[in-house]
């Protein structure tokens, strides 16, 4: 099972979160570390090493993934992370 590196700017970001926002974005990292692929994450590569998931409609985790370690870089609406 992948483990997960949260950099600082991720922490900040996920202390902002609404409690719903923060509950599905837990059931999210719940699902990347069961299986990245997990089609309820839509899952997609970004450009360079970065990946993207959506945690809820409008939410997205990105993160890079290096065999069994998941680095989370950033997460928010499409338009803030994007």
């Amino acid at each position: 099972m992948p483990q997960f590196e949260r950099l600082p700017h991720f922490r900040r970001r996920y202390q902002k979160l609404s409690d719903e926002d923060r509950r599905a974005c837990d059931r999210a990292l719940r699902l990347l570390a069961a299986d990245p692929h997990d089609l309820r994450l839509r899952t997609h590569k970004l450009t360079g090493e970065r990946w993207a998931c959506s945690y809820a409609y409008d939410g997205r985790i990105v993160f890079m993934w290096a065999g069994e370690l998941i680095t989370l870089l950033d997460l928010g609406s499409h338009d803030e992370v994007y």
